[in-house]
């Protein structure tokens, strides 16, 4: 059911029909995730996530880094912007997937390589790092620490559509290790967090799947 201080949010904006958002389906860190439509998920971002216009430009550079450097690899989507240009959501197209486990990647290690030495190219270029684990990733990690359920990455799954299995990105975010603005405290503190989070990354694709960041 769509929230009430989600559907104030929403209102803002044009594209975004309040009659077609369904059932929530993912409660994140950044966005609550609502079935939308046929067959597309929403993203409105929380409380207090919730990003002026100059983060929509992330978001819009971020997708333009993934095409170049994993074209295909992430899930269709538009970012959208408020009437008054502070604020954006996002529209994807939803994917029925497996999740990334110790025991399902080996269904893809080949491409998983490949996409993790591509992404150290991307690193090496911009700074910019694809994020494996996303919030739910890493809560699934520390439980499995303590012998409680199994690991699995929460920003990428596998998917097969009419052809072999293949792993597809649903969090087009990127970890941004390089800061743009050293007087811009905001993106201090978001530089802080993007490296921390790289750090876990790399520590549990290892610890857990055997795999180089």
């Amino acid at each position: 059911m769509l929230r009430s201080s989600d559907a104030k949010f929403i209102s803002q904006f044009d594209g975004v029909d309040p009659t077609l958002v369904g059932e929530i389906i993912s409660d994140a860190l950044h966005h609550r995730v609502y079935a939308y439509g046929e067959g597309k998920v929403l993203k409105v971002p929380k409380k207090p996530f919730k990003f002026l216009f100059s983060e929509k430009l992330h978001l819009e550079e971020d997708l333009a880094r993934l095409h170049e450097f994993f074209p295909g690899l992430a899930v269709e989507t538009e970012v959208l912007t408020s009437r008054d240009h502070a604020y954006h959501c996002i529209i994807q197209r939803r994917l029925f997937s497996v999740p990334i486990t110790p025991e399902s990647i080996d269904s893809i290690r080949p491409a998983m390589e490949k996409l993790l030495a591509r992404n150290r190219e991307m690193i090496a270029k911009y700074g910019d790092s694809l994020d494996f684990f996303g919030q739910a990733g890493v809560k699934s990690c520390l439980l499995a620490l303590r012998g409680k359920g199994q690991p699995y990455l929460s920003n990428l799954v596998i998917v097969e559509e009419g052809g072999p299995p293949s792993p597809k990105l649903l969090d087009t975010e990127l970890l941004r290790m390089r800061i743009r603005d050293v007087d811009n405290r905001a993106e201090f503190a978001a530089l802080l967090l993007s490296v921390s989070s790289f750090v876990v990354n790399r520590v549990f694709l290892w610890w857990f799947f055997r795999m180089r960041v």
